[in-house]
């Protein structure tokens, strides 16, 4: 209450707002102390919560990539592909009409993995076969005649023989041009063709001869062109698998 030196009474207002004072700014510090923690806290959380979804939506789309839409025209797209897959028929009579043949084609050998395919064909009632080369741009057509059907049915193996005649549409003048006629642009070329079957009906070419004329008494010139060769090669190599798509469309040779 006084002074222990000089006695002067102590004023306890001045004293008393000291210590206030004090308190206040002990009390100002803890709550600025307790605001930060809480801040930081939520800022944790926060960060916490962003990155654990964050997270989840990357493994998601890692995991289970996002399907493309399937569209209705890609549907359609896909539907007529698998119809033409499935239809050579309609491929091969695709390209006679786009180079302006009139034939329409029964049955075909017709697959976009060969360059060269047999067709069966008719043309006001009458049939024949189409050979296509897509590898040389050429085509021909071969009457039917009793060789070629005896071929057609032969489902023995061994060694054999078959004559025909091939017409060679816009044919080339080449180093076979003295073989069979001319009709205008078209090279008629009598063919006689050697071959093998074996047990699977696989048929592997021979020699093949031809001569002048349409219809010579011996064939004993050879063929020199590829081209013309591929061509020929064709009515062996391609009549099993014609056979087998004639069978498919209930198509007689």
């Amino acid at each position: 209450m006084f002074c222990s030196e000089c006695g002067t009474k102590v004023s306890l207002a001045e004293d008393n707002s000291s210590q206030v004072q004090k308190r206040n700014r002990v009390n100002k510090k803890k709550c600025y102390w307790v605001i930060g923690g809480v801040v930081i806290i939520l800022i944790v959380i926060a960060g916490g919560v962003f990155f654990y979804w964050h997270h989840k939506q990357v493994v998601e789309e890692t995991v289970q990539p996002t399907k493309p839409a399937v569209t209705a025209t890609n549907t359609t797209s896909d539907k007529t592909q698998k119809v033409k897959q499935l239809d050579p028929v309609e491929e091969a009579q695709a390209y006679i009409a786009e180079h302006g043949m009139k034939f329409k084609v029964l049955a075909t050998s017709y697959n976009k993995n060969n360059s060269t395919s047999l067709s069966i064909i008719e043309l006001n009632g009458v049939r024949g076969l189409f050979i296509l080369d897509t590898k040389n741009n050429e085509s021909a057509v071969v009457g039917i005649n009793q060789d070629l059907r005896n071929f057609y049915n032969r489902n023995t193996s061994g060694d054999g023989t078959i004559q025909f005649t091939m017409e060679i549409y816009n044919a080339p003048k080449d180093n076979d041009s003295k073989a069979g006629v001319w009709d205008g642009d078209n090279h008629i070329i009598p063919i006689l063709a050697r071959y093998k079957i074996d047990a699977d009906g696989n048929v592997t070419p021979g020699l093949l001869t031809t001569d002048q004329g349409r219809n010579p008494a011996e064939y004993e010139q050879y063929l020199y062109e590829t081209s013309n060769v591929d061509l020929a090669n064709t009515v062996l190599t391609q009549m099993k698998a014609l056979r087998d798509n004639a069978t498919m469309h209930n198509v007689d040779f």
